[in-house]
């Protein structure tokens, strides 16, 4: 025969519900402030910051590197100068 469920178990059931959640809750605010620190950093360089250090170190790296081939052309051709005489 069927178990009889009787208001006290489910009102039982219904607390037990209601404090998983509630502690799940928790748990995912906890988390959601982990988060938001790491990205954020709060009062540390967070992953936001480094993120914009490692994009302006390669906007910088991009500069030198169009300035060092710049440099090595003119190295060239003020060499192709001196060796073969003047430019028409």
């Amino acid at each position: 025969m069927a178990k009889q469920v009787t208001n006290a178990v489910l009102a039982e059931k219904i607390d037990n519900l209601t404090l998983m959640l509630s502690e799940h809750s928790r748990a995912d605010l906890l988390f959601q402030e982990k988060i938001t620190h790491l990205v954020e950093g709060n009062g540390s360089p967070g992953m936001k910051t480094r993120l914009v250090l490692l994009e302006e170190s390669e906007a910088s790296r991009k500069m030198y590197r169009k300035l060092v081939v710049g440099a090595a052309g003119t190295a060239v051709a003020a060499l192709i100068v001196a060796l073969f005489g003047k430019v028409m």
